[in-house]
């Protein structure tokens, strides 16, 4: 609330009402960075900058509809990368289905570690006893609020001992005696 009169002129409303909006601003202003806060610098009023900032943000309905469309055919699609370590998998599942739930849509622990055992390369599923596998979509099923993590660092484990055991077999002293036999 702008006036061009006098300050000392203003009612005692008019007073609280001004000094509550600039503590407003300057609580979201220190909450700001650098981007967000250039984006909202001109605007008079803390409504002003909310309304700004909740577009930019959270966007129009069309534009939540939008995200929840493109997450869900990134969540559908879902598949471990060439080369990709559990971790970066998992980070990029995590964020995917952290947005989703950011927007609502939510999926049970079931379906996320059923994605994740599908989303596993061949590669991977090689090294990795089948029988584990099962015995984890079993216990998750009838377990279901059993975290990931625990299934995460399980696999994260199992990737590092298949990958020590790999480094072993190149690296052994003995290697050129198996070559020299073939």
């Amino acid at each position: 609330m702008k006036s061009n009169t006098n300050y000392d002129a203003w009612s005692e409303e008019q007073k609280k009402s001004v000094n509550l909006d600039a503590k407003a601003i300057n609580a979201l202003f220190c909450a700001l960075n650098k981007e967000e806060f250039n984006r909202v610098l001109i605007v008079i009023s803390a409504h002003q900058i909310w309304q700004i900032l909740q577009i930019t943000h959270e966007g129009t309905n069309i534009v939540k509809e939008s995200k929840i469309s493109i997450l869900l055919h990134k969540f559908e699609l879902f598949k471990m990368k060439e080369n990709e370590i559990i971790a970066k998998m998992i980070t990029r599942f995590t964020d995917i289905t952290k947005s989703l739930v950011a927007l609502g849509k939510e999926y049970t622990q079931v379906k996320k570690v059923s994605k994740i055992l599908h989303a596993l390369t061949s590669d991977w599923e090689k090294n990795y006893c089948h029988r584990r596998s099962q015995w984890f979509i079993n216990a998750v099923i009838r377990e279901p609020h059993w975290k990931l993590d625990g299934i995460w660092s399980s696999n994260w484990r199992h990737e590092r001992r298949m990958n020590n055991i790999n480094s072993r077999r190149k690296f052994s002293p003995f290697m050129h005696l198996q070559t020299q036999k073939n």
